[in-house]
């Protein structure tokens, strides 16, 4: 008799909001569900999500699919995250959110990065050497929300132990563990 195929979780946060699908080793499809998390914007530029909302919808689509699946005796060998780049979220030491979550579509931090690239003249050149690619003109990257935290939100840059993507702070609630990669390093588009 053969073990029944192990699962892997997948979770994909999107901007629209998560989407979890339990998928056997042996690559067959089980089961998906998704959840909607709104996005705030005013005319200030800002994009912004409750990253609490986002923790709990991921938690409610997780709990759907596994409770969906009839796959009988099979374990969860593994949990795969994805998300969208270029947002950011800052949390404390134990991973929980300090504000909401800042989308890539957010413009509020341009200004500030700007002002960098005004001042420094070679920090264009470097951020392209160590980036391999140009930074977002319009102020939808990752530096630029965090400028923006630091000049308008200091209580929260202050009180931040980390500026996080997306499928790192998932992977921090769901693990403990802060940690990054390559991806989520380094913009890969």
């Amino acid at each position: 008799m053969n073990p029944a195929p192990a699962l892997v979780l997948a979770i994909d946060l999107g901007s629209s909001g998560p989407k979890a699908a339990l998928v056997r080793s042996d690559g067959k499809f089980v089961s998906a569900a998704s959840r909607r998390v709104d996005t705030f914007r005013l005319p200030d530029g800002s994009a912004e999500q409750e990253a609490e909302r986002i923790w709990r919808a991921v938690l409610d689509a997780a709990v759907q699919v596994m409770s969906e699946s009839k796959v009988g005796g099979g374990r969860v060998a593994g949990v795969a995250v994805t998300s969208q780049f270029s947002s950011i979220v800052p949390v404390d030491r134990e991973g929980l959110p300090l504000m909401n979550l800042i989308l890539w579509m957010d413009r509020r931090g341009a200004p500030y990065e700007r002002q960098i690239y005004q001042r420094h003249s070679d920090a264009l050149e470097t951020w392209i050497e160590v980036h391999g690619r140009r930074p977002s003109p319009s102020g939808g990257d990752s530096l630029a929300h965090i400028l923006f935290v630091q000049k308008e939100r200091p209580e929260v840059y202050a009180a931040t132990h980390a500026f996080l993507e997306p499928m790192d702070y998932l992977t921090m609630r769901l693990t403990g563990e802060c940690t990054a990669n390559l991806c989520t390093a380094f913009r890969p588009f």
